[in-house]
């Protein structure tokens, strides 16, 4: 009797609990990873105007720089009869060095770091400085040759673009890799000028900033989203913390994302909405060309770990624990009830039990608002069928009872 007043109001409580669980946790899945998606969309708003910023920015400072009176110095004739030409290259390579030093230090001063390669070339392509240390490679090597922004700003252009030394002649496993070995490996955001000498394009001046797992993860901070730079399929740099998460990113995106990735490089434009799994979690990502720049391999990445955006929904267990809240005050209820019902009737039961075998002075006296005036009747009928009347009127009997 019991279990059956309590097993039915626990059916309703687990099924009420559990629907309402399953119901919310699913429409606040929903919401929140709409919300994942509309940042991605947004912050790749910000992320592009911030990159086409930075580049306009590099590219007017180093065209600046190229009109500047240091630079032009660098090719100021040395008239002194007494040096050799070696002597007088080395006069140039000094000066040429002192300035990309200089430069180096000034972008470091000014916006936080320092560029990966600043290097002057005569007005013939050869490379005559580059930072780091006197007569770095390609220091005396003729970079038009390779470089074809080189010779465009030695025809007097400016612009910004990708260089990939991996596929310079000055990467490693070329005909002159081995003393340009701190090239390899580099994909650089650069921006090429003139050097002016009055009127005349005397030079060229290149900057270019590897687009590092630095810089992935200073623009990561930026925005609120990870950052991936990929040549191709191929990813370059990421804002991921472990080596494990940056190796799985480049095998889903030669995987499962191979075909969204070849659209955007095909068609120039972002991908719509993907979604993919590494071991640690499950992303949304956007897949478009680095803007500001024409060279149509070079992809950037956006992606924002999904678990995270969930995780809100982990609060959503207490549902579990007031579940079994529930249900425990059920059982209690219901026991008291059960009790509170059935108590009497037992009662009745083992009374009439005795009257059965022969006890027919027993009376019965179950105090219950509900089986009071039964038994009142019940003792009215043994009375009758033993010819004894009842001491008590049924009104003080329901009056006690009540």
């Amino acid at each position: 009797m019991r279990l059956k007043i309590i097993f039915p109001n626990i059916i309703i409580v687990l099924f009420l609990g559990f629907a309402s669980y399953f119901l919310l946790v699913s429409n606040f899945r929903e919401h929140f990873d709409q919300k994942t998606a509309d940042k991605l969309t947004q912050q790749r708003g910000l992320f592009e105007q911030t990159k086409r910023l930075r580049g306009y920015d590099m590219l007017n400072v180093v065209i600046k720089r190229g009109r500047s009176r240091e630079l032009s110095n660098v090719f100021k004739p040395i008239e002194d009869e007494t040096k050799t030409d070696d002597e007088i290259r080395q006069i140039l390579y000094r000066r040429a060095f002192t300035e990309v030093e200089t430069f180096s230090e000034y972008w470091k001063e000014e916006y936080g770091r320092k560029p990966e390669l600043v290097i002057i070339t005569e007005h013939n392509g050869v490379a005559i400085a580059r930072n780091t240390s006197p007569g770095a490679c390609p220091a005396g090597k003729n970079i038009a040759k390779s470089l074809p922004e080189v010779a465009k700003a030695l025809d007097g252009q400016a612009r910004r673009f990708i260089w990939s030394v991996t596929k310079s002649p000055f990467a490693p496993g070329k005909a002159d890799a081995d003393a340009c070995e701190m090239m390899g490996g580099s994909l650089l955001d650069a921006v090429i000028a003139p050097i002016w000498r009055g009127d005349e394009v005397v030079g060229s001046f290149l900057v270019g900033f590897d687009l590092s797992k630095g810089l992935a993860q200073e623009d990561a901070e930026r925005i609120g989203l990870d950052v991936a730079y990929m040549e191709g399929s191929d990813v370059y740099s990421s804002s991921l913390k472990t080596d494990v998460e940056r190796k799985e990113l480049g095998e889903q995106i030669k995987g499962p994302l191979a075909d969204e990735v070849k659209k955007a490089l095909a068609g120039r434009k972002a991908t719509g909405i993907v979604s993919f799994s590494t071991s640690m979690s499950n992303y949304f990502g956007i897949v478009a060309p680095l803007p500001g720049v024409q060279e149509s391999s070079i992809n950037y990445m956006l992606f924002a770990s999904i678990d995270d955006a969930r995780k809100p929904l982990d609060d959503f267990s207490i549902i579990f624990i007031i579940i079994g809240i529930a249900a425990i005050l059920v059982i209690i209820t219901g026991w008291i009830l059960g009790n509170h019902f059935i108590n009497p009737v037992v009662q009745i039961e083992e009374g009439l039990l005795r009257v059965i075998n022969g006890d027919f002075k027993y009376r019965f006296e179950v105090r219950s608002a509900e089986v009071g005036g039964l038994c009142y009747r019940i003792n009215q009928l043994i009375g009758v069928l033993t010819g004894e009347e009842e001491e008590e009127e049924e009104e003080e009997e329901e009056s006690e009872t009540e």
